[in-house]
C-alpha cells in the first residue's frame, strides 16, 4: 500500500498519477462502503469526476479499483481503511466480521 500511495500521489499536470496505477494491483475493493448520507453526493461527484478524467486522458480503467484507490489514496483524510490483523482471515471478506 505504501508503494501504491506513492504512485497515486505523484501527480502529473493533469492531476493524474504520473505513473499509471498498475493493472494487476488488488488493493481497495469498491463493492462495500459505509458512509453517512451527507457524504453520498460528495462521493458520487468525486468518483465520477475522477473516472471522467481517466477516460478523457486515455488512462487505464481496468476495473473500479483503479478509480477507488486513486480517490482514497489521494484524499486519506476522508476515509478509514480496515485491515485484518489475523493472518488466517482474508481481507476481502472482512465485511462479515465488521458488522
Amino acid at each position: 500500500m505504501n508503494h501504491l500511495h506513492k504512485i497515486v500521489n505523484n501527480k502529473n499536470a493533469l492531476g493524474l498519477p504520473a505513473q499509471p496505477i498498475p493493472a494487476h494491483q488488488n488493493s481497495i475493493a469498491g463493492g462495500f462502503f459505509i458512509c453517512h448520507k451527507d457524504k453520498l453526493a460528495w462521493w458520487s461527484e468525486t468518483y465520477n469526476n475522477r473516472l471522467e478524467l481517466y477516460f478523457k486522458n486515455s488512462y487505464l480503467v481496468k476495473d473500479d479499483q483503479i478509480i477507488v484507490v486513486d480517490c482514497v489514496l489521494s484524499d486519506m483524510e476522508q476515509f478509514v481503511l480496515f485491515r485484518e490483523e489475523r493472518p488466517m482471515l482474508d481481507n476481502w471478506f472482512m465485511f462479515q466480521r465488521i458488522l
